[in-house]
């Protein structure tokens, strides 16, 4: 369907706040902006484009030859020919939705059928992908919410889902968008495939794919710059703010991307939370697995908890938002408040698109912050460990916000690594609490720390009651996150962690 023909649609579970063509003055705002897109790398050159596909390729390929092998090996019938068994691999995420930049990931999924299990599947696969040519860093994180595999091949860096279809092969003509197809799905599966379907879902719910690609790039970029766009920290990611811009375009269904922009973030600032952003109605829902409940307030208590629900427009409708703590919902509203001034600054003429992405202030904003170290001997155990921590942190935040004195609580949503050469025991302690030294020990006998630190800044409220800084005691939520650690570490992850309180 082309872009003329769905803006005459209605879109949305509302009509449009306006019909209207952007003027004159905002289409001349457009190139410029793009051209500030592409200074920024929120585009992929053809070069990597093209290795982006082929890496996708080799993928597909391992996974259907990995099928044969495998049916054949576990299942006690099987289909002839073998080539028949299928196996496919779909992208999601911001290369689904068309609008991956310079250095993105590959966020994939691998479809199989149900002669194989989904543990055997990811063992097989990740021992191929070991010997696989120009692969590495393969990282299996086993027991996450949604299983994943990590690697790099060719220097892209791949996140790959798997699911488990409930047919005994997996045809060419495959529709992932059907949602009868969940029916028999385990959970995981559900979760995984949901990637997927969610981006196709999008893309057919906006009036201008072009306009929303670069209005979404723009807001990307801005969320990155300002410190507020991680899911796993609290803050919206890639989808939710996708969708985000979605509601936008739907709400404005013949404006250009400028126009989108601008009305964006005011739209956002005065969004009345916690009514849901939705892009359509909800469809009649099938029967799916216990492990999986579709997106329902009205019968669901953790749902109606949601500070800013933002939902996926497709079955099983799921909240893209539900990490979004007190703290981030505060910051996102005072960032889109200051989007807001600027740009309406920018569509008078009187500013340019580099005020709106000014780079965060976050280490010069508080006086107080937390910084989280990790540490590990391995990279690969460092990178698993760490990330294993920063999916925690969120937990830490809240504790923080609970704690007497404190009146918000802001997790960077940037990490930052190093590595130091240790001579001697007590070098290896210092450098796992982030201390510095000099090395002093026995230089035949050395070893590398990596290490992984992650920052908490701390604004403290001030009362009659609580004036000074000083008084701000944060030793029981520090306990309890790492309390929390050791309860949450079922895979028995291995690695260092060190928490202190800094004060700016």
């Amino acid at each position: 369907m082309n872009s003329t023909s769905k803006i005459s649609k209605q879109f949305g579970v509302t009509g449009p706040l306006s019909t209207a063509e952007s003027s004159e003055r905002d289409h001349s705002l457009l190139a410029p902006l793009e051209a500030l897109l592409k200074r920024h790398g929120m585009y992929e050159s053809q070069s990597t484009a093209t290795l982006r596909l082929i890496v996708l390729q080799q993928i597909e390929t391992l996974t259907v030859a990995f099928v044969r092998e495998a049916c054949t090996q576990f299942s006690r019938t099987t289909p002839d020919p073998p080539e028949n068994l299928g196996g496919k691999v779909y992208p999601f995420g911001s290369c689904r939705l068309g609008v991956q930049a310079e250095d993105a990931d590959l966020d994939a999924i691998c479809v199989f059928p149900s002669r194989i299990s989904r543990e055997q599947f990811f063992d097989g696969l990740c021992s191929k992908l070991e010997l696989m040519q120009g692969v590495q860093d393969v990282l299996y994180i086993k027991n996450a919410f949604v299983p994943i595999i990590k690697f790099k091949c060719f220097g892209i860096s791949v996140d790959l889902l798997c699911a488990s279809l409930p047919m005994d092969t997996v045809p060419d003509d495959l529709d992932v968008d059907d949602s009868a197809l969940l029916m028999r799905m385990d959970g995981a599966s559900i979760r995984s495939l949901n990637g997927t379907r969610v981006a196709d879902s999008i893309l057919n719910l906006v009036p201008d794919i072009d306009t929303f690609r670069t209005a979404v790039r723009c807001i990307k970029l801005w969320a990155m710059r300002r410190a507020i766009y991680s899911n796993v920290v609290g803050f919206p990611g890639g989808v939710a703010w996708a969708i985000m811009v979605a509601r936008v375009c739907q709400f404005y269904p013949k404006a250009c991307a400028s126009t989108v922009v601008s009305k964006f973030f005011n739209i956002i600032a005065r969004w009345v939370w916690p009514q849901p952003v939705m892009l359509c109605h909800q469809e009649e829902q099938y029967p799916l697995s216990s492990e999986v409940q579709s997106w329902d307030p009205k019968r669901y208590l953790h749902d109606r908890q949601h500070r800013m629900p933002v939902i996926t427009p497709c079955f099983p409708y799921m909240c893209a938002t539900h990490n979004i703590t007190s703290s981030s919902l505060k910051i996102i509203t005072g960032e889109a408040k200051r989007a807001a001034a600027i740009t309406d600054r920018i569509m008078l003429g009187k500013a340019d698109w580099d005020a709106l992405f000014e780079e965060n202030s976050f280490f010069s904003d508080y006086r107080h912050y937390i910084q989280v170290i990790t540490s590990a001997y391995e990279p690969l155990v460092l990178k698993k460990w760490a990330g294993f921590v920063e999916s925690i942190l969120r937990h830490l935040n809240t504790l923080l916000e609970n704690t007497e004195g404190v009146d918000l609580a802001q997790i960077y949503t940037d990490a930052f690594d190093e590595s130091m050469r240790c001579t001697s025991a007590e070098e290896v302690r210092n450098a796992a609490k982030g201390e510095p030294f000099s090395n002093s020990g026995n230089a035949d006998s050395t070893c590398t720390v990596h290490l992984r630190s992650f920052y908490i800044g701390i604004q403290v409220r001030r009362t009659a009651v609580f004036v000074e800084p000083k008084q701000l005691d944060l030793t029981w939520p520090i306990d309890r996150f790492l309390s929390l650690l050791r309860t949450k570490n079922a895979e028995k992850l291995k690695g260092g962690v060190f928490v202190k309180h800094i004060r700016g």
